[in-house]
């Protein structure tokens, strides 16, 4: 057998694969279809499934948190890797608008702070201010050093830099440790004016920043703290819920046909790579595979035209590229993991605004639990409806591929938004 082997992380990927590689490639997966795959956790067994492979294909963005240490144990150095993100365009997940959207209008609109260094003194960078900084010959070489002076009141917290030009940003602690980033983003879909931001943990401390290279005369930075998804105001000023954040951004892009394509096309590069003289072979069936999700999009338009409704309750944050690519509003009862519960504040919220909506469905999905939709629907007298986020095959989908359960939930959600 001289297929070549590939691995992909969940069913999404398995099925792009399995459709790309025909009968070339011998294709399985990792998390198993009736898991929940936000916190799955790989076995010594997969390490050694992963030790075998060929190609391994994840989803990225930050679906598979344990993908780190999973490569660190794996022996396996000719492995070639397929991120499926790699060019796509993500979206915040909703808890981080409100953040991105804050330091956006700070960017356009200030407070401004000017900052230069045509004096002796490293200037300092203050928290919610937007500080234009006016670059000389004279600048310290072709760095720029600005000091941040994290309190008390700060410490722990998530901090942000947004940056209006793609410049890179290190941060050093007053030891002279020079302090990774937990994220780096470039570009956020619907935000023009960041076009760089990183995300730290600060203790409280003295910190340098430093900006290299300075390609420009003038750029703006802000600086801003977070805590549990929402920018630091006034005490009370905001309600305390249950969710945590491992994601700022949202990587549930399989669900929107068009992003698919291009995690069909990251396939595709991978399977070149790994078996180049099948290479035309696996281009005709990701031209296929990319013409049935095109067929799907327009579906998608079609079916959902003269709809009534624009909003649908759904059990977690899994939806916002479907609903955004086709004109409708995602809410979540809880965020990306099953393992979180929402708040008595979350529940009121979502309860009172399926009776302001006047909403007659709300959501379930199959591999979650019910129970947070059912008493949802048992306070409102809504009736549940199922939409599959496609994490696996289960409960009544359990034996559909990608498309049927994607053209199920467009019956869904034909019924949830009320075609008319």
């Amino acid at each position: 057998d001289d297929r070549f082997e590939v691995v992909a992380s969940f069913y999404p990927l398995y099925f792009f694969s399995k459709e790309i590689a025909g009968d070339k490639g011998d294709v399985s997966m990792l998390i198993p279809d009736n898991a929940e795959p936000h916190t799955w956790e790989p076995k010594p067994s997969d390490i050694m499934k992963v030790d075998k492979a060929d190609v391994f294909v994840y989803n990225g963005a930050g679906f598979e948190p344990w993908l780190g240490d999973l490569l660190k144990s794996s022996q396996n150095k000719k492995l070639i890797l397929v991120d499926t993100s790699i060019g796509m365009e993500l979206q915040l997940m909703p808890e981080y608008d409100e953040v991105f959207s804050n330091a956006s209008n700070v960017l356009s609109f200030g407070p401004y702070k000017e900052i230069n260094f045509s004096n002796e003194e490293m200037p300092y960078l203050e928290y919610s201010t937007c500080g234009n900084i006016s670059i000389s010959n004279e600048t310290n070489g072709n760095k720029t050093l600005i000091r941040i002076y994290v309190d008390s009141e700060h410490a722990g917290l998530e901090h942000f830099l947004f940056l209006s030009y793609n410049i890179t940003a290190r941060l050093y602690f007053e030891n002279g440790i020079c302090i990774d980033a937990k994220n780096d983003f470039k570009d956020v879909i619907g935000y023009p004016t960041i076009k760089r931001a990183f995300e730290y943990v600060l203790p409280s401390g003295n910190y340098t920043l430093e900006l290299v290279p300075n390609p420009i005369n003038r750029m703006q930075v802000v600086l801003l703290a977070i805590h549990d998804g929402t920018e630091e105001q006034e005490e009370g000023s905001h309600e305390e819920h249950q969710h945590t954040h491992e994601h700022i951004t949202d990587p549930h892009f399989w669900l929107d046909p068009i992003r698919a394509q291009m995690q069909v096309d990251n396939i595709l590069a991978g399977f070149k790579k790994a078996d180049p003289k099948n290479s035309e072979y696996y281009e005709s069936n990701a031209f296929v595979l990319k013409n049935r999700l095109e067929t799907l999009h327009k579906d998608y338009l079609e079916g959902l035209k003269g709809r009534q409704k624009n909003d649908i309750i759904t059990t977690h944050e899994g939806f916002n590229y479907l609903a955004k690519r086709y004109g409708f509003k995602a809410h979540a009862a809880i965020g990306i993991s099953a393992d979180e519960q929402p708040s008595a504040q979350d529940l009121a919220r979502l309860t009172e605004l399926v009776k302001s909506l006047n909403l007659k469905y709300v959501f379930s999905e199959p591999i979650y639990s019910d129970a947070v939709i059912e008493t949802i629907a048992r306070e409102t007298g809504v009736q549940i409806l199922v939409l599959d986020g496609v994490h696996g095959r289960t409960g009544m989908h359990a034996k559909m591929d990608y498309f049927e359960i994607m053209y199920a939930n467009l019956e869904s959600l034909k019924k949830g938004l009320e075609v008319q």
